[in-house]
């Protein structure tokens, strides 16, 4: 592909996932660091400690130079954190 077009496919896809950079749809399960740290309940500070953790890291999705969080994702961490901590 040349320079041009993947400058064009990036455009495109950041203006696709404008409103969700702008944390507007949530609800849809995509979430930047401070809406998916307010809902797992964490201080910016802990959320950030967990997400550059080595064992224990909070999987995100680089886009148009922001890290965005999927809902189930973060679902899914909390559930393997707790069964990595009772066991």
């Amino acid at each position: 592909m040349q320079t041009e077009e993947l400058k064009l496919i990036t455009n495109e896809i950041v203006a696709a996932l404008k409103p969700i950079l702008q944390g507007r749809n949530a609800e849809d399960g995509w979430m930047d660091a401070t809406r998916a740290a307010r809902y797992l309940d964490l201080s910016p500070n802990t959320f950030d400690k967990y997400r550059y953790d080595e064992f224990y890291s909070i999987p995100g999705y680089r886009v148009g130079g922001k890290i965005l969080y999927k809902r189930e994702d973060l679902d899914l961490w909390v559930r393997l954190w707790e069964a990595k901590r009772a066991g």
